[in-house]
């Protein structure tokens, strides 16, 4: 991970998200905003809850630190670049 830091989106603050690599002040509005409703319970709800997030999204924050219960993206989702060979 590259000596990210844990990163909890349930509380991280808005300059703590908006530092995030590829998150801008839309992105952080919608987290913030959903957040607020309720807390996330797991990346499924994080991905289901916030608009324009996808897996790909959720793995690339994931990778930062980001984590939702203290736990980062889980293993079965794989990363979005993986190519198979199929020699």
């Amino acid at each position: 991970m590259g000596g990210a830091l844990a990163l909890d989106l349930n509380t991280a603050t808005e300059a703590e998200l908006d530092g995030l690599s590829g998150v801008g002040p839309t992105f952080t509005a919608r987290v913030m905003q959903a957040r607020a409703e309720r807390p996330f319970q797991d990346w499924a709800d994080f991905i289901r809850r916030v608009k324009g997030v996808r897996e790909r999204t959720a793995w690339r924050l994931s990778q930062q630190g980001a984590r939702i219960q203290q736990a980062p993206l889980p293993a079965p989702l794989s990363p979005p670049h993986t190519r198979v060979s199929r020699d």
